[in-house]
C-alpha cells in the first residue's frame, strides 16, 4: 500500500507561519526583557572609595565617597588594626589611645558610624573618622597606614561590592 500524501493546505501554512512568528516574538521579547534588566542595574551601581583626606588645619580623616551612581547601602564594615578584627572604629581608635599610654577614651576625635542599613547616597562624601587635636592626630597619622577596613555595600537591587581602605582586595568574614 503506497502512502498518499496530502499537499499542505493554505490554512496549515498560516498556520506553521503564525506559530513561527509567535515562537519569534518571544524570544525578541525575552531577550528585551534581559536588556531592560541589564540597564536598570547599571543605571544604579554605587562605588564607595575610602581615602586619607588632610583638610586645610592639617587634621587628617578617613573619608568615604560614593562616586558611582545610586545609593550605597551598608550591609557591614569589619575593621583591622595591625592584624586584628576590631568590632568598630572606635575600638581600633581606644587601642592606639591605650597604646600610647593615653587610656581607652585619651584620645579626641569622632566618626560616622557606618552600620547595617546606613545609607550614603550618590556623590556624598563624608568623614567616616577624625582624630581632633595636631598631637592625637599626629598620633592617628602615624598608625594609619596599620589601619584596615573592608566597607561591604549593596545598591537598590540588592548587587552586593566590597570596598577596601588600606589594604589588598582580601574579604575575611567575622561574626
Amino acid at each position: 500500500m503506497a502512502v498518499i500524501k496530502k499537499p499542505l493546505t493554505t490554512d496549515t501554512i498560516i498556520a506553521i507561519a503564525a506559530t513561527f512568528t509567535s515562537i519569534c516574538a518571544l524570544v525578541v521579547t525575552l531577550y528585551q526583557t534581559k536588556l531592560t534588566r541589564e540597564q536598570q542595574l547599571n543605571s544604579v551601581w554605587p562605588y564607595l572609595i575610602a581615602n586619607e583626606i588632610i583638610d586645610e588645619s592639617g587634621l587628617s580623616s578617613i573619608t568615604i565617597a560614593n562616586s558611582g551612581i545610586g545609593p550605597a547601602i551598608i550591609d557591614s564594615v569589619q575593621v583591622f588594626y595591625k592584624g586584628h578584627f576590631y568590632r568598630s572604629p572606635t575600638a581600633v581608635v581606644q587601642a592606639i589611645s591605650e597604646q600610647q599610654n593615653r587610656g581607652l577614651n585619651g584620645m579626641s576625635w569622632y566618626q560616622t558610624v557606618l552600620e547595617k542599613g546606613f545609607v550614603i547616597p550618590q556623590g556624598q562624601n563624608l568623614n567616616w573618622i577624625t582624630v581632633n587635636g595636631q598631637a592625637d592626630n599626629a598620633i592617628f597619622r602615624k598608625e594609619l597606614p596599620s589601619i584596615k577596613a573592608i566597607i561591604f555595600y549593596h545598591s537598590i537591587y540588592n548587587e552586593h561590592w566590597h570596598s577596601t581602605f588600606n589594604g589588598k582586595e582580601e574579604v575575611v568574614v567575622k561574626d
